[in-house]
């Protein structure tokens, strides 16, 4: 028994010394042979060379920063109307001549075609004509606004003529 605790902690100091080897004298050559030294020096001229360069975008950014204030200021400003849509007055001029008004607006309401309706937190959006309006918004046909939304049916006022139309809710897979 006492020639088996000899050789057990033998075998324990040898293990011992063993990782002590690893762990000092064999970091300590690796460290040498990989150069440490220089990647630390290489480390921090990279450093330097990129705040170097952020201070160098920095300094040309200055004169730029009105500019995209301007452009922000612009983007964020309401529209009084839209640019692209026609005047009412030019409007009428467009419409074919010998058509009755009663008639093109008849034709304008079959180009509405209420396909979704979408309600979260008390807010109601309507898809017509794939584009989503809520109550109070100007329709892509000029001179419409969405007056109502309910689930079956919208109802939307042509504001020149104050003329309501219910347009109900079509299923896109019908």
């Amino acid at each position: 028994m006492e020639k088996r605790k000899t050789i057990l902690v033998g075998l324990a100091v040898i293990a011992l010394l063993y990782g002590l080897y690893m762990v000092v004298v064999s970091t300590n050559l690796r460290l040498k042979m990989a150069n440490v030294g220089d990647l630390k020096q290489a480390v921090k001229e990279a450093v330097k060379d990129v705040e170097m360069r952020l201070q160098a975008t920095n300094q040309l950014g200055t004169g730029h920063q009105q500019d995209d204030k301007y452009i922000v200021h612009k983007i964020e400003t309401k529209w009084e109307s839209n640019p692209f849509s026609v005047d009412p007055s030019i409007q009428s001029a467009l419409t074919p001549k010998g058509v009755p008004k009663k008639e093109m607006e008849a034709k304008n309401h079959d180009a509405f075609v209420y396909s979704a309706y979408i309600e979260a937190n008390k807010h109601k959006v309507a898809v017509i004509n794939d584009n989503e309006y809520k109550v109070g918004d100007q329709l892509e046909n000029i001179g419409y606004v969405l007056k109502r939304i309910t689930a079956k049916s919208v109802v939307i006022e042509h504001k020149a003529s104050k003329t309501e139309t219910e347009i109900l809710f079509t299923d896109k897979g019908e």
